[in-house]
């Protein structure tokens, strides 16, 4: 708590996890590569902006036509939590560039681009 002109000021606090963040560029298309994932508190935040709540309220429903699914989705850059001891930050990166493109991926699989030269990958 701080008090700011008299009144009492919270604030909330998350403790990071250290991570790896990439940076991905498609030479190709020359643009950066990245990932849009839905949060949970992103989400929560949009509720509570749009039910002028100051604090959580149990068993107040979400009302998904004022407050949509979308308001929780972020962009962000391929990022990692380096939570295994064994492997070094580097091997971490590797990992997660490798399922994001494990994604694309299956993604190229079911809905091909209209041009080859829209792809990174090709068809054999």
């Amino acid at each position: 708590m701080l008090l700011q002109d008299g009144r009492a000021k919270f604030w909330d606090l998350v403790i990071c996890h250290n991570a790896v963040y990439i940076v991905l560029f498609n030479v190709d298309r020359k643009k950066l590569v990245f990932v849009k994932q839905f949060r949970p508190t992103v989400y929560f935040a949009s509720v509570r902006r749009n039910l002028d709540m100051d604090k959580p309220k149990p068993g107040v429903p979400i009302n998904s036509s004022s407050t949509p699914a979308s308001d929780g989705v972020t962009i962000e850059l391929c990022a990692g939590i380096i939570d295994k001891p064994a492997l070094k930050a580097q091997e971490i990166a590797r990992e997660e560039v490798s399922y994001l493109f494990f994604l694309l991926f299956r993604l190229y699989r079911r809905h091909p681009p209209l041009a080859p030269s829209d792809s990174v990958f090709q068809r054999q």
